[in-house]
C-alpha cells in the first residue's frame, strides 16, 4: 500500500507539472517535476524518472535556458524505459531539436525533428505520436523556413495542416491555430497579399476565442504585422501593446519580445511620441545585446558537448575496429595452427580444414559485398533525390554528410539556400551537364554559376571544383 501510494503520488506531481507547463508556468512546471523526480529516484522507478527529467528539460528549453534543457535531456535518455519506448523517446527528440532551432543550429534541428518523425511513426496510431508527428510538421516548416529553403517548408507545411484537419479539433486546435497563422504569415511576408493575410489570421483567432485560450500573443503579433503594413499605426500599435502585455505574464521568454519592442518604438516614433520611442529603443537595445551574449555562450557550450560526443564516437569506433582486427588476428592464427596439426594428423583433415577455411573467407567476403551496399544506399537515395530536382535533397544530404555541410556553412555563412544545393552536386561529383539536367537549365548556366561559385569562395581557376569540395569533406573528417 505504502509503494501504490507513493506511485500515486509521483504521477499526480508530473500530471500537475505538464499542466502548469501548458499554462506556460514554467518554473512552477519545474518544481512540481523536482519533487516527482525525487521521489522517483529512491524507489528507482525509471520511467518516472525519465518523465520527471523531460518535464525539467522541456520547460527550461521553453524559458531560453538550452543548456540545462540539454542537461536534463541526457539524464532522461540514459533511463531503462527510454531504450524500450519509442514515443518517449520522440519527445526527447522533438525538446532537442527544439533547443538547436533556438540556438539557430539549423542543421542539427532538422536531424532531430526527423527523428522525431520516424519515432513517432514507429509508435503507431497514438493520439500522442500523432500530436508530436503535427508538430515536428510545423517545426521543420519554421526551420526552413528559417534556413531560407521555401520549397521545404511549405511542403511542410501543407502536411501538417492537412494531418491536423483530421484530428478531433479540440484535441489539436492550438496547433491548428498556428498553422493557419504560418499560411498567413506566408501571405503577407512572401506573397504581400493582406486580403488572404488576414482571412488566416481570422481563423487562427477564431480557433482561439472558440475554445477560450487566452495565449493569443503570436495571432496579436501578426495582426499588429499586417496593419503595419497597412499602415494603419494606431491598430498595430494596439495589438502589439497586447502581446507585449500576454508575454510580460507568461513565465517563460518568447524570442518575438525583442521584435516587438522595436516595432512599438518605430511607431512611437512615426507618431512623433520621440520620448516613448527612445525608451522602447533603449529596451530593444538592452535586451537584444544581453540575449545575444547569453545565446553565444549557450551555443559555445552546445557545440562543445557535441564535439566531445562526436569524439566519443569515434574513440568507440576506434576500440571496436581494434576489438575486430585483434579478434580476426587470433581466428587467423587458431586456423593456421589447426591446419598444421590436421595436416600433421591425417591428409583428410587437413583438407577439411582447408575447405573450412576458405568457407569462412566465402563468408566474410559476402559480409564485406553487404556492407558495402548498405553504405552505398544512403548515397544512391541522394542521387535519385537530386535527378528528380525534389524538395528533400538538401535536406537528406545535410543527414547523411552533415560534417561537410557544418563546414562548409561555418567557412562560408553567407552562402543561399540555392548555393549550398549546388555545392552539394558539385561534391557528388556530378557533371555540369548531370546538374544542367536534374535542375532544368543549361550547360552554360551551370558554367556561369560555377565562375560566380568560384568568386565567392575565393577558388583558383585552376582547381577543379568537384575536388575541391571532396577535400574539404576530407579536411574536416581530419579534424573531427
Amino acid at each position: 500500500m505504502f509503494a501504490q501510494n507513493a506511485y500515486e503520488e509521483i504521477d499526480s506531481l508530473l500530471d500537475a507539472s505538464t499542466l502548469e507547463y501548458d499554462k506556460y508556468e514554467n518554473q512552477k512546471s519545474i518544481e512540481l517535476a523536482e519533487m516527482a523526480l525525487r521521489k522517483a529516484q529512491k524507489l528507482k522507478i525509471s520511467q518516472a524518472i525519465a518523465e520527471a527529467n523531460y518535464n525539467i528539460a522541456r520547460a527550461h528549453g521553453d524559458m531560453g535556458e538550452q543548456e540545462k534543457s540539454f542537461h536534463y535531456l541526457e539524464k532522461a535518455k540514459k533511463e531503462s524505459f527510454a531504450d524500450k519506448n519509442d514515443l518517449f523517446r520522440a519527445k526527447l527528440a522533438e525538446v532537442a531539436a527544439t533547443n538547436y532551432m533556438s540556438l539557430s543550429m539549423y542543421p542539427q534541428a532538422v536531424k532531430e525533428f526527423h527523428k522525431a518523425l520516424h519515432l513517432s511513426r514507429a509508435a503507431g496510431g497514438n493520439p500522442l505520436a500523432k500530436k508530436i508527428t503535427g508538430r515536428t510538421y510545423g517545426n521543420l516548416y519554421v526551420t526552413y523556413h528559417s534556413m531560407g529553403n521555401l520549397d521545404s517548408a511549405y511542403f511542410y507545411l501543407d502536411k501538417e495542416i492537412n494531418l491536423l484537419k483530421k484530428s478531433e479539433e479540440e484535441q489539436v486546435y492550438s496547433s491548428l491555430s498556428l498553422s493557419y497563422l504560418d499560411f498567413g504569415l506566408m501571405f503577407l511576408e512572401e506573397k504581400h497579399d493582406l486580403d488572404s493575410a488576414r482571412y488566416y489570421f481570422q481563423k487562427s483567432l477564431c480557433l482561439l476565442d472558440k475554445y477560450e485560450d487566452p495565449f493569443k500573443q503570436d495571432i496579436f503579433r501578426a495582426l499588429g504585422d499586417l496593419y503595419f503594413e497597412k499602415k494603419e499605426y494606431e491598430k498595430s500599435l494596439n495589438y502589439y501593446l497586447e502581446t507585449r502585455k500576454i508575454l510580460d505574464e507568461l513565465d517563460f521568454f518568447d524570442p518575438s519580445y525583442t521584435y516587438i519592442l522595436l516595432r512599438i518604438s518605430n511607431i512611437y516614433r512615426h507618431q512623433n511620441k520621440t520620448e516613448l520611442a527612445q525608451l522602447y529603443s533603449d529596451k530593444y537595445i538592452e535586451l537584444k545585446d544581453s540575449l545575444s551574449a547569453s545565446k553565444i555562450d549557450a551555443m559555445g557550450n552546445v557545440v562543445n558537448n557535441l564535439l566531445k560526443e562526436q569524439e566519443k564516437v569515434r574513440q568507440e569506433s576506434k576500440k571496436r575496429s581494434y576489438l575486430i582486427v585483434g579478434s580476426v588476428f587470433s581466428v587467423s592464427i587458431l586456423v593456421l595452427l589447426m591446419a598444421g596439426y590436421f595436416y600433421w594428423k591425417k591428409q583428410l583433415k587437413e583438407k577439411r580444414a582447408i575447405w573450412n577455411s576458405k568457407e569462412l573467407l566465402l563468408k566474410k567476403e559476402h559480409e564485406n559485398r553487404m556492407l558495402k551496399l548498405q553504405l552505398n544506399t544512403a548515397f544512391e537515395e541522394i542521387v535519385e533525390l537530386a535527378k528528380s530536382n525534389s524538395p528533400e535533397f538538401l535536406s537528406r544530404f545535410q543527414e547523411v554528410y552533415p560534417a561537410f555541410y557544418y563546414n562548409l556553412m561555418t567557412s562560408h555563412p553567407g552562402l543561399q539556400t540555392s548555393e549550398i544545393k549546388f555545392c552539394a552536386m558539385l561534391f557528388l561529383n556530378f557533371s555540369s551537364k548531370d546538374i544542367a539536367e536534374f535542375t532544368y537549365v543549361t550547360v552554360k548556366a551551370v558554367q556561369n554559376r560555377k565562375n560566380r561559385l568560384r568568386k565567392k569562395l575565393n577558388i583558383s581557376s585552376e582547381e577543379d571544383l568537384n575536388l575541391w569540395m571532396q577535400k574539404l569533406n576530407n579536411s574536416v573528417a581530419e579534424a573531427t
